[in-house]
């Protein structure tokens, strides 16, 4: 990913920070470090406002930059000259952008449906996600006023025509803003529909999210082709104009080839199934490539555009770029997500390999998984965790409870998992984040280059030396918070309950969770049925005697008339009667020995 040096005279100048040592307690912080600020260059991103056959509209907007696990499960020698995951079942059906500039919102869906039919096929094989729930809180403010549109704009209905990038469609998830299933969200793209609810914003009906997003070199055609035989497809971003594409029609079939010769500013995402190395460069006539080999390319443009709604790029288009491959994992036992960031991140920190995030636990809970942005290739990137930090506490001044180390190939989005270090309600923990690599050493930071934030003392901080420093505590330049995902689940302390039965209802026995209410195992209680007493009888007419009966669990009354002498009783009747007869006159020979 490129960076860009500012000047002191810039927006984004290089702050020279000098001063010394101070302590907190026993707990050594740092006051004014030297700091020096880069600005992420977005020179290069998407425009995502290409309309189906509209011309090219020329906007400055973020990208989309998508791609696969750096653990490379394929090995080059492995790969076929051609591969294509429809052949497989792993790519869902095509859909159609309409007039909206949602189409990297449409690379990223289609690259995380895609890893759930490989993966998770049982539940996945009507898999939909939706597109419009994550343009729309990616884009608009949530609730604290932070804003991970531009710079503080509400975008509202605006946020379907604005365009987006992978980083943003990352921290969303990473926020856990959905996945959702498209029924629920559906894309609407006319008055009032296209609005969404603020209580809607952490909705997650897929029961998914995002794991990995990785970013692959526009050079590494091999590795590309790896992530798309393990992941079922890798989303890319284009410059597509009409004139580069290629249509032949020929015995009713048509095939769509494209090939832009000119690295222009891209302007449209797309998602790669597939490979075909012997791709005649014939078939392109528009503009054509030196030699054969394509990528076989998903549109967002609905089934009736393209080759049923696909095309060939070749891999000569000097366009293409910006390669990720998205995994997913499960949601479904997530209680709490921790996270101080809302703002997208243009600036980065550099000089300084170690950073910290600090929070308090809200209840009782296990870390499962932490996620990080890493935006230094070939990195060496360890993530830890400290439990009981005093309330002056720096980010390692309590007990270190675990860690995680990774070498990371790529930048991109990435999950450490851990799943067994416990949390009580209240307790002050951090994450502290490590990264050794040969070159810049980047840290993410939210600044007021790009929205709103809140960011409190004692949440986010880098180390400088052996000493800590508080990132509100630099009095030369506003930043906001360091990047840090936290996912945990209840810490399960199981009880036991009952519901009692009724006369004429079941009642239910349950061990649940004292913490999350969790019912993991249950069984019936049969309903009991009416017990009636007789209390009274009467005579009615001159051969019937009316009885009045009342349950003695609920009190529901019921009365039974019959003709004199043909009652029948049974056994246990008789024996209760005999009982009450008993007992009634004994309690009448006490209340008169009163």
């Amino acid at each position: 990913m490129k960076t860009v040096r500012k000047t002191l005279c810039c927006l984004l100048a290089a702050v020279v920070l000098t001063g010394t040592i101070y302590t907190s307690g026993t707990y050594s912080f740092a006051a004014q470090p030297e700091i020096d600020i880069l600005e992420i260059d977005d020179s290069n991103p998407f425009d995502y406002e290409h309309f189906v056959n509209e011309p090219e509209k020329e906007k400055s907007r973020g990208g989309i930059e998508i791609s696969p696990s750096e653990e490379t499960n394929t090995k080059a020698a492995d790969l076929p000259s051609s591969y294509d995951s429809r052949d497989y079942g792993y790519v869902s059906p095509v859909k159609n952008q309409g007039t909206t500039g949602t189409c990297w919102a449409h690379a990223t869906m289609s690259a995380l449906e895609s890893y759930e039919l490989i993966y998770n096929r049982e539940n996945a094989e009507n898999i939909n996600l939706s597109e419009s729930h994550l343009v729309w809180f990616s884009l608009n403010p949530n609730s604290n006023g932070a804003n991970k549109a531009l710079d503080g704009e509400n975008l509202g209905t605006g946020a379907y025509s604005n365009g987006g990038n992978w980083r943003y469609a990352a921290l969303a998830l990473a926020n856990r803003e959905g996945l959702n299933k498209e029924s629920d969200y559906p894309l609407m793209i006319s008055g009032s529909n296209m609005t969404y609810s603020e209580s809607d914003r952490y909705s997650q009906t897929a029961g998914i999210t995002a794991e990995d997003a990785v970013y692959l070199s526009n050079t590494d055609k091999d590795g590309i082709k790896s992530a798309i035989m393990n992941n079922g497809s890798v989303t890319c971003s284009i410059c597509y104009n009409n004139l580069y594409l290629t249509s032949i029609y020929s015995s009713g079939s048509r095939k769509a080839s494209y090939y832009c010769p000119d690295a222009s500013q891209t302007n449209h995402a797309v998602t790669l199934v597939g490979w075909d190395d012997n791709y005649s460069k014939s078939n392109f006539i528009s503009k054509v490539p030196s030699g054969n080999g394509a990528w076989i390319a998903k549109n967002s443009y609905g089934s009736t555009w393209g080759s049923d709604g696909y095309f060939m790029i070749s891999y000569e288009d000097a366009s293409i770029s910006q390669f990720v491959s998205w995994s997913t994992m499960d949601t479904s036992e997530f209680v709490n997500n921790y996270s101080h960031t809302s703002a997208m991140f243009k600036t980065t920190i550099t000089g300084y390999k170690t950073y910290a995030s600090v929070y308090t636990a809200e209840g009782n809970e296990i870390i499962d998984n932490i996620g990080i942005f890493n935006l230094m290739p070939d990195a060496s990137v360890t993530v830890s965790v400290y439990r009981n930090l005093p309330a002056d506490g720096n980010p390692v001044s309590g007990n270190l409870a675990g860690s995680q180390k990774r070498y990371l190939t790529n930048d991109g989005y990435y999950t450490f998992y851990f799943g067994n270090i416990p949390l009580n309600k209240g307790e002050r923990f951090a994450v502290v984040v490590t990264s050794a690599c040969s070159g810049d050493k980047l840290i993410p930071v939210e600044s007021e280059s790009i929205g709103s934030f809140t960011c409190n003392a004692g949440e986010s901080y880098i180390k400088t030396g052996n000493s800590w420093f508080d990132l509100t505590d630099n009095t030369e330049y506003a930043f906001g918070n360091t990047y840090v995902f936290v996912n945990t689940k209840c810490r399960h302390s199981y009880d036991s309950r009952e519901t009692p039965a009724t006369c004429i209802t079941s009642g239910k026995s349950e061990t649940y969770c004292q913490y999350c209410n969790l019912i993991v195992s249950e069984s019936v209680i049969p309903a009991t049925g009416h017990h009636f007493n007789t209390v009274s009888s009467s005579e009615s007419g001159s051969n019937k005697i009316v009885y009045t009966e009342v349950c003695e669990h609920c009190g529901v009354i019921q009365t039974e008339s019959y003709i004199k002498g043909s009652r029948t009783i049974t056994f246990a009747q008789l024996i209760q009667q005999i009982f009450e007869m008993f007992f009634g006159r004994l309690r009448g020979v006490k209340a008169g020995d009163k």
